[in-house]
């Protein structure tokens, strides 16, 4: 096997699905992926495991940028105390977040 099948992406975009249909939506995050210093500091936070809080904390460090967010029909810009208040208040939003930043192929090259 070519070792550049087993290079990873610092970054990767998560599609967020519907919960209810399961169908891709617009609203993409993408993600500091395992080997930066902001995957490390959320790991640390989510081992901790304090609760809602803290995991949305934790997500809101590992949020690089969105693209198609709103709130209340208003563009919600992203920023890091913008999604921290999203994973709080998403448990759909926040549990699809940690699902996607957990698997280390969503880091690697497409094949």
């Amino acid at each position: 096997m070519d070792l550049l099948h087993l290079s990873h992406s610092e970054t990767a975009d998560c599609i967020i699905k519907d919960p209810f249909t399961g169908e891709d939506t617009d609203l993409v995050i993408n993600f500091h992926g395992p080997g930066t210093k902001q995957y490390k500091e959320a790991a640390k936070m989510i081992l901790a495991k304090k609760g809602d809080e803290m995991d949305s904390e934790a997500l809101s460090i590992v949020t690089a940028g969105w693209n198609n967010f709103e709130n209340s029909g208003k563009p919600f810009e992203f920023t890091k105390e913008n999604a921290r208040m999203a994973y709080l208040a998403s448990i759909p939003l926040r549990m699809q977040a940690a699902d996607f930043i957990f698997v280390i192929r969503n880091f690697l090259p497409k094949r």
